[in-house]
């Protein structure tokens, strides 16, 4: 069994929380992984890198029970992970998969904007408040869709939940005419470069992006999940990455030609 490096020599180490051991895969007469082992020890990120067709993915799939190994074992906390993938493990991966994304939509919701959204900005200009008026501005504030408000005699373009004030207009036509303008530019650097022409981005210069295989990873996110580490250690948590941000990881595993 090979052990991440940074255990103290003489010190017993204590039982890993997840356990690789002489894993196997075979697809016929090709060998995807060959008696590959690693532990993840509580407090640790471990990080799976190598080329391409390595059998990274075919290492997590046997430790998520997608596949089942030729040989070789998976223990989490130390019982043996040998059940094949049945309906009530796919339905509970759908269950956790369908809770985080309600979690992470409540988090990526402002929810004083929300508010704002839905009922001030309505109450604002003197709007009703009805289930149809109220979905129509919950389908507008997730749009990113301007609106055209009434407001002590004039009409304004806003921002669907009415915190930001773009124009302030006299005339009804002249604010439509404005938001649809604006809109379009919002909908298109939404959308992305290439929809419009936008010299602002050719212009500024380009932001340093480390690439990882293909994926563009922003420093200030390589820096909040390194920022992470010593808290993860702290509650005892277990990462295992494939991939090669090794800033985050504190231990590294790697492949070539399914072998370690």
């Amino acid at each position: 069994m090979t052990h991440p490096p940074g255990s103290n020599a003489g010190v017993p180490p204590a039982a890993p929380l997840l356990s690789v051991d002489r894993l196997t895969v075979r697809f016929g007469g090709l060998v995807a992984v060959s008696h590959v082992d690693f532990d993840v020890p509580r407090g640790a990120i471990v990080s799976l890198i190598g080329p391409n067709g390595a059998g990274k993915t075919t290492v997590f799939n046997c430790i998520s029970g997608l596949e089942r190994p030729t040989s070789g074992t998976v223990r989490f906390r130390g019982r043996r992970l040998e059940r094949p993938l049945t309906a009530g493990t796919v339905g509970r991966v759908l269950a956790i998969g369908l809770v985080t994304a309600l979690l992470g939509g409540l988090v990526a919701v402002d929810v004083d904007r929300l508010w704002l959204a839905v009922v001030k900005r309505g109450m604002d200009v003197g709007e009703g408040f009805t289930v149809r008026q109220v979905a129509a501005r919950l389908d507008a504030y997730f749009r990113a869709e301007l609106a055209v408000d009434r407001l002590a005699g004039k009409w304004r373009v806003v921002s669907a939940d009415g915190r930001d004030v773009l124009a302030i207009v006299p005339d009804l036509a002249d604010a439509v005419a404005l938001r649809n303008q604006l809109q379009a530019a919002v909908t298109a650097r939404r959308a992305g470069p290439g929809t419009v022409p936008d010299v602002t981005d050719t212009e500024q210069p380009a932001a340093f992006d480390p690439r990882i295989g293909g994926l563009t990873v922003q420093p200030e996110v390589l820096e909040r999940l390194a920022a992470g580490k010593r808290r993860i250690r702290l509650l005892g948590l277990a990462g295992l990455l494939g991939g090669a941000i090794l800033g985050v990881s504190g231990a590294v595993a790697v492949w070539r030609r399914g072998r370690r």
